[in-house]
């Protein structure tokens, strides 16, 4: 296994029982707004973390999955008034993404502002945030590591990226306890972004030598860990796809993601399909068409890419798809599947989306 600490510009703290590695990272009495989803609330890990910040005022909020522009604004508004002193997210990638923004929208300056403003007018703010710690209760979006941030403007049918370095946190807790016992069709959609997210970045124009041992990494934990977790659910498997989870988040850092991701946003915008299900179920087309064209990133395991198209062939992708939509309702918003920033990372520049939904 690579080691992760010569990519990460923060520290990781990985196991059973890192999380209470918490109370070394906050400093007593001090105020620490902890973003969760009201699902986490009921769960025994949560109620471990705030065992571990009994000395702290905590001001608890809830954000619900693909968090809303409007909403997120509203949230903030709300905060500005308090004394924030730290931000820590608990649980998918909708609470990580929601924390890492209002971490920045709550700093000094950046409070007179609206996220309206930063996402719909483009107007510049600081890139300081408030300091961070993200703990991650999933395995898969990797934004516990990323500098962005998704936020859905549902109001004009839009999704927003909110990028700044700023986003990457002061640390990032791994404790497997926090994803045990967690649905296995959720633990496989996780994966599922994992595995899109290592794809992407090897067929993307911004490959790295590092992104390359990043992505493959992730893709080797991938094709191990998920199938023997679907017959036995362990936390040593649990914690190996959370390690995926970390380093394919720092190889799309490094390359951003690519045509597989901007085919994501309208099926999930309009269809609600779960973002690691709409970002993966046209891996396969891709990678079937990056092969015919010879445009993999150099260094590329042709065998472990073969691994993981057979792995993905057996998860039954377009059985999962078609809970949400059918081909016609996908071929219907292929106009909204170029999203800029994400369509051009791809190696190829001439292409068929309807070849790729086929």
């Amino acid at each position: 296994m690579i080691d992760i600490s010569q990519y990460s510009s923060c520290p990781l703290y990985q196991g059973i029982n890192s999380l209470s590695k918490i109370e070394n990272l906050v400093v007593p009495h001090e105020t620490v707004l902890l973003i969760t989803s009201q699902g986490m609330l009921k769960r025994t890990a949560f109620a471990a973390l705030t065992e571990h910040l009994h000395n702290i005022d905590l001001v608890i909020k809830t954000v619900p999955s693909n968090p809303d522009l409007d909403k997120l604004d509203q949230l903030k508004s709300n905060l500005a008034s308090e004394a924030i002193n730290r931000v820590v997210a608990f649980g998918g990638g909708s609470v990580m993404d929601s924390a890492k923004v209002l971490s920045v929208m709550l700093y000094g300056e950046n409070k007179k502002l609206s996220l309206a403003d930063v996402l719909r007018q483009g107007i510049s703010f600081s890139h300081k945030r408030i300091p961070l710690i993200n703990i991650p209760t999933t395995s898969g979006t990797g934004a516990e590591v990323t500098p962005f941030a998704t936020v859905w403007d549902f109001a004009n049918s839009k999704k927003k990226s909110f990028a700044s370095d700023a986003l990457v946190p002061d640390c990032v807790i791994l404790d497997p306890q926090t994803t045990y016992g967690s649905p296995i069709e959720l633990t496989v959609i996780c994966a599922l972004d994992t595995c899109s997210h290592a794809m992407e970045s090897l067929w993307n124009k911004n490959a790295t030598k590092q992104s390359v041992l990043l992505a493959q990494e992730a893709l080797e934990i991938f094709v191990n860990v998920l199938p023997k977790l679907l017959k036995v659910d362990s936390l040593e498997g649990r914690s190996q796809l959370q390690v995926a989870s970390f380093v394919a988040g720092l190889a799309i850092s490094i390359t951003r993601t690519a045509i597989a991701h901007s085919i994501s946003y309208p099926v999930t915008l309009h269809f609600g399909m779960p973002h690691g299900l709409a970002c993966a179920f046209t891996l396969p087309n891709i990678a079937q068409l990056v092969s015919d064209n010879k445009l993999w990133a150099k260094g590329t395991k042709q065998e472990l890419i073969e691994s993981v198209m057979k792995l993905l062939h057996e998860l039954h992708l377009p059985a999962l798809t078609a809970k949400y939509c059918s081909k016609t309702d996908l071929l219907n918003v292929i106009p909204e599947m170029n999203t800029k920033g994400r369509a051009d990372n791809f190696v190829l520049d001439n292409y068929s989306l309807e070849s790729i939904l086929q």
